[in-house]
């Protein structure tokens, strides 16, 4: 959705380039309708297996796509370099922090929202495939107006489970049901533990019956229909350092979603 702003804000055109690796094992349209049109905004999504030069740079990949990025990109933004804009950058003053930074062709790598956006509108622009929407409909038929959704991230993702604990968790459960009986508890996690651990302490917890893996088409189509359940959900605790979670918050109304952290 940042991307999506930029464009249209300085009027070029955005390609998405849909990098299908270990972690993603899907093609866009295997998850997703395509995307409508934009107004004011030229949008193409291409889907590749180019990790040696879209990928992002790491020790696992030996840096090369950097080699071949930095003679075909005039500008590049990764995570660290928009995460360090933004903590130094106030919200009024961000849009213009980031467009002065761009020239010529650029590339911007990132699970952030680095740009000020609409994200109310991500439901609009990327509507589930016929396949996620059959996984979808199950997983509605459990979900009540007393349903608070859980996306609780751990195994890889280190900062979440720092400063997301099972702790806050349990917290903010207990004063759920403080605030109504009825609450029962759609958990979404990717430590099969978890669940267990609540469910023990918590009876009214529920999980699907899958466990979404992102190296199989299955798991990724799992994890988009997850994604949509959670936001189905009237209320909703996600799990810092999580883009998964922080789409879930945008897509919910004003105080009924947060991000538990803990410093």
């Amino acid at each position: 959705m940042s991307a999506i702003s930029l464009a249209r804000d300085i009027q070029v055109p955005l390609k998405i380039i849909w990098l299908r690796d270990a972690g993603l094992n899907a093609r866009f349209s295997d998850l997703f309708n395509p995307l409508p049109d934009i107004p004011e905004t030229q949008v193409t999504i291409t889907d590749s297996t180019a990790w040696y030069f879209y990928g992002v740079p790491r020790l696992r990949n030996l840096y090369l796509p950097s080699l071949l990025q930095i003679n075909a990109f005039d500008t590049i933004l990764n995570e660290a370099r928009l995460a360090e804009i933004i903590n130094s950058t106030s919200t009024d003053n961000l849009s213009e922090a980031i467009r002065r930074l761009l020239c010529g062709n650029v590339l911007i790598q990132t699970g952030l929202g680095f740009y000020p956006s609409d994200e109310r509108k991500f439901q609009q622009l990327f509507v589930p495939s016929e396949a996620v929407r059959s996984l979808l409909a199950k997983r509605l038929e459990k979900i009540d107006p007393h349903t608070v959704g859980l996306h609780i991230r751990r195994t890889d993702n280190e900062q979440s489970a720092k400063h997301s604990p099972l702790s806050a968790f349990e917290r903010a459960m207990s004063a759920d049901l403080e605030r109504d009986p009825k609450t029962s508890f759609y958990i979404a996690t990717d430590d099969p533990t978890v669940f267990t651990s609540l469910s023990s302490r918590f009876p009214s917890c529920f999980c699907s019956e899958s466990s979404p893996t992102r190296s199989t088409l299955s798991g990724m189509q799992d994890a988009v229909a997850e994604l949509f359940t959670l936001i189905a959900s009237p209320r909703f605790h996600g799990s810092y350092w999580s883009s998964f979670s922080d789409t879930v918050v945008a897509c919910h109304e004003e105080g009924t979603a947060d991000i538990l952290f803990n410093a």
